[in-house]
């Protein structure tokens, strides 16, 4: 199994796990129903404000020539929805902020070794495949 699919059947073994011994451990203080309440307040303020960020980042860049990181990440999203996919050549966070990222191994690039990566994810992801998937968009 290859490193990145071990990582992802880790999460999908080790979360439900996890999960499992919440009830538990939420029950066991009167104050943690306050606490787990106020975090997430907190929490969600954050992520609605980076949301805000996010969505201004893309429009206001988004018809910018050359093609913005914005669109480009924009049209790649179109294209994988409802397909398995990685992202295996991570530099920069922004592909994040436009790519919905719905399964660990989405995001398992972060370095020179995308050739690699993309092998031992998805076995027939050649580069003769890669150019029909292209050609056909």
């Amino acid at each position: 199994m290859a490193f990145a699919d071990e990582r992802a059947h880790r999460s999908r073994v080790t979360l439900p796990q996890l999960l499992e011994q919440m009830p538990g451990r939420i029950n066991s203080s009167d104050d943690t129903a306050r606490q787990i309440q106020e975090r997430r307040a907190k929490v969600e303020a954050i992520y609605h404000e980076a949301r805000k960020k996010r969505q201004a980042w893309i429009e206001k860049t988004w018809d910018e020539k050359p093609i913005s990181q914005a669109r480009l990440f924009g049209e790649i999203n179109k294209r994988v929805q409802g397909q398995p996919w990685a992202q295996v050549s991570a530099h920069g966070r922004r592909w994040r902020e436009v790519i919905e990222v719905t399964e660990p191994a989405h995001g398992i690039g972060g370095g020179s070794g995308g050739a690699s990566a993309t092998a031992c994810h998805r076995p027939s992801a050649r580069r003769s495949d890669t150019k029909a998937a292209v050609a056909s968009a």
